[in-house]
């Protein structure tokens, strides 16, 4: 199914809202706009089973690129701003790249969008990862290392030279002791907890100080 029977029967229904701005795609627009764009691939000589390259920041214009070439049978591949030009290659080079696409952004999401909004519904982009803030490393030091300014900028050096930008920590907490399974396996569980509980960043500050135990924490908050 594709945007033509929404873009008829619900054209002012948004089919995606920027949630950073506010700003609305209706399902009349994507499917004018992507239809448009359709049309210009095919007058640059693309055809069924051709590639093309989505590169851009999080706007809305992405779907009514990503549903012009679904409209026109092109196969996808949506490259990752973040990462540096030999990342996105991963490889190959600018030559074959259309031919042999390099593993660039999970094409999960896309396909989840685009069914939503194949079935009338609307999509919600979300603001960039890094504005988030979201992304911590949470670090266990070895018996008798400082856990201080220094050693985390060290880490976050450490990592921003064999990561890519978007998988590098924005920082890093320490903690005495990680929580973990009788099997001494990461208790990831808890130590979301830690971040994800009802007090946040507080009850990361008595986790803590409870040996990475949120449970411990909360009943030391309660005490």
């Amino acid at each position: 199914m594709y945007p033509g029977k929404w873009g008829v029967e619900v054209p002012n229904k948004p089919a995606a809202i920027h949630a950073a701005s506010g700003e609305a795609l209706t399902h009349g627009q994507l499917n004018e706009r992507s239809n448009r764009l359709a049309q210009l691939l095919w007058a640059r000589g693309l055809r069924w089973g051709d590639h093309v390259a989505i590169f851009m920041e999080n706007s809305l214009r992405y779907f009514e690129v990503a549903w012009s070439a679904l409209r026109s049978g092109l196969y996808l591949t949506t490259v990752n701003r973040h990462l540096t030009a030999e990342e996105a290659l991963a490889g190959h080079s600018l030559e074959n790249l259309a031919d042999e696409p390099a593993p660039l952004y999970h094409s999960a999401p896309l396909a989840f969008c685009t069914a939503t909004q194949a079935l009338g519904g609307t999509v919600v982009m979300m603001h960039r990862f890094d504005e988030v803030g979201a992304l911590r490393a949470v670090v266990q030091p070895v018996p008798d290392t400082p856990a201080d300014d220094e050693l985390a900028e060290e880490l976050l050096a450490y990592a921003r030279e064999h990561l890519a930008y978007h998988k590098c920590p924005r920082s890093i907490d320490f903690m005495e002791q990680l929580p973990r399974l009788p099997t001494s396996k990461l208790y990831k569980r808890l130590l979301k907890d830690c971040y994800w509980g009802r007090r946040g960043r507080g009850l990361f500050e008595s986790c803590k100080a409870s040996g990475g135990n949120p449970t411990a924490a909360k009943q030391r908050d309660a005490t």
